[in-house]
């Protein structure tokens, strides 16, 4: 289980906040590193990859948009 999958599959947050989940990440990271034990740069990377996913997906949005 990752952020990604957390807010984006098993959530609607990333269609419905329109932050796409940007501002509890965070929060959601910390409390998934709690339960899932993960190292400081294990969650580091989570959140790298979830963020890079979402601006993935708004760079995809806004050039078609052009």
């Amino acid at each position: 289980m990752t952020p990604y999958d957390f807010l984006a599959r098993r959530t609607s947050i990333t269609l419905e906040d329109r932050d796409r989940g940007l501002g509890i990440l965070n929060e959601v990271a910390d409390m998934m590193a709690q339960e899932l034990s993960w190292s400081p740069e294990t969650k580091q990377q989570m959140i790298d990859t979830y963020r890079t996913s979402i601006q993935g997906q708004i760079d995809a949005e806004f050039a078609v948009v052009k």
